[in-house]
């Protein structure tokens, strides 16, 4: 569908007047009702009257949807929302952009459809996901086609996904979806009919199908449905009679095996009897050989009256033993399958004569139970004895949809209330209208060639703007950041790795013990001096400056302007010079005075504790005569040169 045109849309507006005008006319002969109701599905048992109220619902949905008719903001609103599922699963299913509006119509009519029993757009997409993933086509189911996938999880109880694989193997095999429906209902009826639950005879059919198609069945489908009927009746595992099947497909195996199974006398070699029969059943008719497995067994149990159970005889189990070994399955499924069938055959003994049809005996057996040794039926609130049941009560009791063609649908519209029932019709109401008015899809092709134009110049102004960024300092933040980094060296994380792996803590214990703190200063003072001390730790000083060195690696930097070098003794100072000069630091405080020098004042060395008095004062004076002369020559000065009087005052300070 192409862009509309203005009188497209002017054709539009005419439908949408005419169909008002019809609304009015039926609004026309209402009576006056509770406009301020916003919801259909709360009105019944509102009040006391439930005939009134049943009446008011009614009247409620024909007011609501009037409005929603000639809402276009509610009508584009409820097709959004439609419109997100579908344009998700068109996506899913790989449909290609030129078959976009013909899907999104059907998926809105199929939604329709499935809200009439309480369906919604997300299982419409889940249904139609499945059948395109199953089937590898990007195919476009009918919504009539999405409508029975969904009957058979409403009514049967059967899951989305495997109702649409189930319908899907159908298709594959030639028969379709409509065909499909048919033959699904038939069987549901037939189930019904049999006393089965027909939601477990799909199941099984769902369940093994795929193996039942690899298997040749004359009447294909149709005999396929009728193994699944056969399995649930009879309580046999499908599984366990297929396999036993293709142990018969070869004249030489099924030969084999039927001499076997003569040794095995009674029943199982009656039943067992002729290979090439037991051939062509398990070529063509896998389902006429279940049954013949099935009456075979009958016989081999009995029922005790004396207990009221089905004994096990000890030959029987050998029997059992022997038969699953040459046939296949397990001995357990096979005993089990001869308790069924030795039930319905006794109960089918007790059914009233009078009762001649062979499938409605069956279906008196299947749904008869032992109470005080009497086998009895449940119906209508009473137990009736199976003797006593006579055509006409045995009818209602299997009685069938009145349309079998509808059995499905029938199960599924009695699983809902009243109420649900009139929700699900509004939802039906407003999805059909906003589907066939195509309201959403006008709008959007409207629409289309400016949001093209917006969604490029949106790319454009994108474009433009990040160009126009990156000529900023802005622009190049990341840039930036990464060579700060670079150059504090936390890119590769050495700086921080540096500063854990210093040992602080012993050159904060030196220097608080060499320089004590004065506990009545204000705090601040305190931080100001700690934070003063640890300047110069670890700090080399420049070429100009006099240092001393520490053992740890550490130096402490002094100056010409320090005129006093002191030493404790036992100190590190104490410890160079002793190390330098030979000297036992041994000796009290003293005062070392050097004469016959040409300036005036005189130079001290001061030791407190006298341990300059060992020192080796000859070796001394030559140092102390270069650092005066130097201190002369203007050396220790920041680069000038001092007047003589200026060194003169200096030397003698």
């Amino acid at each position: 569908m192409g862009t509309p045109t203005e009188d497209d849309i002017k054709e539009l507006q005419k439908q949408i007047d005419d169909l008002n005008k019809k609304l009015d006319q039926m609004s026309d002969n209402m009576d006056k009702i509770n406009k301020s109701s916003s919801s259909v599905s709360k009105n019944i048992g509102d009040s006391d009257n439930l005939l009134k109220d049943s009446l008011l619902s009614i009247k409620n949905i024909s007011t609501e949807f009037r409005k929603f008719a000639t809402d276009s903001k509610a009508q584009y609103e409820w097709a959004e929302q439609l419109a997100e599922k579908s344009k998700e699963t068109a996506v899913n299913i790989g449909l290609s952009v030129g078959r976009s509006q013909e899907f999104t119509k059907s998926f809105n009519r199929a939604t329709a459809e499935v809200q009439k029993f309480g369906g919604s757009a997300e299982g419409v997409q889940v249904i139609m996901k499945q059948f395109a993933e199953d089937s590898g086509r990007a195919r476009i189911i009918s919504p009539e086609e999405v409508s029975n996938i969904y009957l058979l999880e409403k009514g049967l109880g059967l899951g989305k996904e495997a109702a649409s694989s189930l319908l899907e193997k159908m298709d594959l095999m030639g028969v379709s979806v409509d065909n499909s429906n048919k033959m699904l209902n038939s069987l549901t009826a037939e189930s019904q009919k049999l006393g089965l639950n027909a939601s477990k005879v799909v199941k099984t059919l769902s369940n093994n199908f795929k193996t039942m198609s690899s298997m040749s069945f004359k009447g294909g489908v149709k005999g396929m449905t009728e193994m699944a009927k056969l399995a649930v009746q009879m309580r046999m595992d499908v599984g366990d009679m297929l396999g036993m099947a293709k142990k018969f497909y070869n004249p030489e195996e099924a030969i084999q095996a039927a001499a076997e199974l003569q040794l095995l006398g009674g029943d199982i070699a009656e039943a067992f009897g002729d290979p090439f029969t037991l051939m062509y059943e398990a070529r063509n008719k896998p389902e006429e050989l279940a049954k013949r497995v099935a009456k075979m067994t009958e016989n081999m149990i009995q029922f005790n009256e004396e207990t009221g159970e089905y004994d096990l005889p000890a030959e029987a189990v050998q029997q059992f033993e022997a038969l699953s070994k040459t046939i296949g399955g397990s001995s357990e499924s096979l005993i089990e399958m001869a308790r069924q069938t030795a039930k319905i055959k006794d109960i089918k003994m007790n059914v009233s004569g009078n009762i001649q049809d062979e499938d409605m005996r069956e279906g008196l057996a299947s749904m008869a139970k032992m109470k005080d040794g009497k086998w009895v039926v449940d119906f209508d609130g009473k137990e009736v004895g199976i003797g006593d049941i006579g055509v006409d009560l045995a009818e209602k009791m299997l009685a069938a949809p009145k349309n079998e063609e509808e059995a499905i649908m029938d199960i599924a519209y009695n699983s809902m209330t009243t109420n649900e029932i009139l929700k699900n019709i509004l939802d039906a109401m407003k999805t059909g209208y906003v589907a066939e008015s195509n309201v959403y899809e006008i709008t959007e092709d409207i629409m289309r060639p400016s949001m093209e134009s917006l969604f490029k110049g949106m790319e454009s102004q994108v474009t433009n703007m990040i160009e126009g960024i990156q000529k900023t300092p802005y622009g190049k933040l990341r840039e930036n950041m990464i060579q700060q980094s670079q150059s504090l060296g936390l890119e590769s994380g050495d700086t921080v790795k540096k500063i854990f792996e210093l040992d602080l803590s012993e050159d904060l214990e030196k220097l608080l013990s060499e320089n004590q703190i004065d506990f009545t200063e204000t705090l601040d003072d305190i931080i100001k001096k700690i934070k003063g001390l640890g300047e110069n730790v670890n700090r080399v000083p420049q070429e100009k400056d006099d240092y001393l060195s520490r053992s740890d690696g550490g130096v402490t930097s002094f100056t010409s302007e320090d005129d006093v070098l002191g030493a404790k003794k036992g100190g590190p100072l104490d410890k160079l010079l002793d190390r330098s000069f030979g000297g036992n630091n041994t000796a009290e405080s003293s005062k070392i005075e050097f004469g016959n020098l040409n300036i005036t004042g005189k130079i001290e060395l001061v030791s407190p504790d006298g341990s300059t008095k060992e020192m080796d004062m000859a070796s001394i004076k030559p140092m102390i005569e270069r650092t005066v002369i130097n201190h002369l020559n203007g050396t220790f000065r920041n680069g000038g040169v001092p007047s003589s009087k200026e060194s003169t005052d200096y030397m003698a300070s």
